[in-house]
């Protein structure tokens, strides 16, 4: 087998919080050449990258097999972030951002305001996109990777006049333990007051 190729990256404690905006949040030009230069090897890559905000990761995604994505975390994050790729922890973590394609496409949130033309597709001429890249992010609020898999079944509207309730069973159907955050999303599409596209409610 292969060896896989650990790389670790991103940004200094200093480059994000307040005071700390960018105008192209991306990784050093000269971290991107060494991933692409790895490439060349042809082993798994492996990518971790620490950072306080969600960077542009186009230049780099598809030249590594993944990536964890680990913010900065306190005292423990070595131990955490090593069990993790060692397999002994089985991740369950959602991203709570959204990632862009491209700086472009920032400000980008999954619960924004529908336009007057709303994006229908890349096909549709009239409607709200970009003309030179997807309108998708790169990686969407609430994506977020397992060990194993699951499948979802048997959902049920329970709801009543005061409360909207539902039921769903969630199955394990990998060979390995893990857990699964299931999101709940509400989309209103007629109400007195404009609302977000969707919004996380549960």
């Amino acid at each position: 087998f292969p060896v896989t190729i650990r790389v670790m990256t991103g940004e200094e404690e200093k480059e994000s919080g307040e005071a700390r905006s960018k105008t192209n949040p991306t990784l050093a030009q000269q971290t991107i050449q060494f991933i692409q230069q790895l490439k060349a090897f042809g082993n798994p890559i492996v990518l971790v990258i620490t950072a306080g905000r969600p960077l542009v990761l186009t230049p780099i995604v598809d030249e590594v097999d993944a990536i964890l994505y680990a913010y900065f975390l306190g005292s423990q994050a070595a131990y955490t972030i090593t069990d993790t790729l060692l397999g002994n922890n089985n991740p369950s973590a959602k991203l709570t951002m959204t990632f862009p394609r491209r700086v472009g496409q920032i400000p980008i949130m999954y619960n924004h305001l529908n336009t007057g033309r709303p994006f229908l597709g890349q096909s549709f001429t009239y409607t709200s996109h970009y003309i030179d890249e997807s309108n998708l992010p790169l990686f969407s609020f609430g994506d977020g990777l397992s060990y194993t898999t699951f499948q979802y079944s048997q959902a049920k509207d329970v709801s009543n006049q005061e409360q909207i309730l539902f039921s769903v069973s969630v199955k394990n159907t990998g060979s390995r333990a893990g857990y699964v955050i299931v999101p709940v999303y509400l989309n209103q599409p007629f109400a007195p007051v404009a609302l977000a596209n969707r919004q996380l409610v549960g």
